[in-house]
């Protein structure tokens, strides 16, 4: 996978599902250098969990769930409303 996303300047999707799925031995050198991603550095599997992958899988805004046999990395829920200290409004 060395160079995947090399210089695909529209590519800009976080893959970190595949760090679960690749083993330390996976070359994953220059993958997404040039691209669209926030994070262009190779991704580390010693990073837990691995990456990044486009994404910095260790965000505190993202984590790793389960969804149909896959994992995918999907952003927390944000609560946006009112708190119990506006319930008087």
């Amino acid at each position: 996978m060395n160079g995947l996303f090399y210089f695909a300047s529209s590519f800009n999707q976080g893959l970190c599902a595949w760090g679960q799925k690749a083993t330390p031995q996976t070359k994953v050198y220059d993958m997404f250098v040039s691209s669209a991603c926030p994070t262009t550095s190779s991704p580390d599997f010693t990073n837990d969990p691995p990456g990044p992958f486009c994404l910095d899988c260790r965000m505190s805004n993202i984590k790793i769930v389960k969804d149909g046999g896959t994992k995918n990395c999907k952003p927390k829920p944000v609560s946006i409303g009112k708190s119990e200290s506006d319930s008087s409004l």
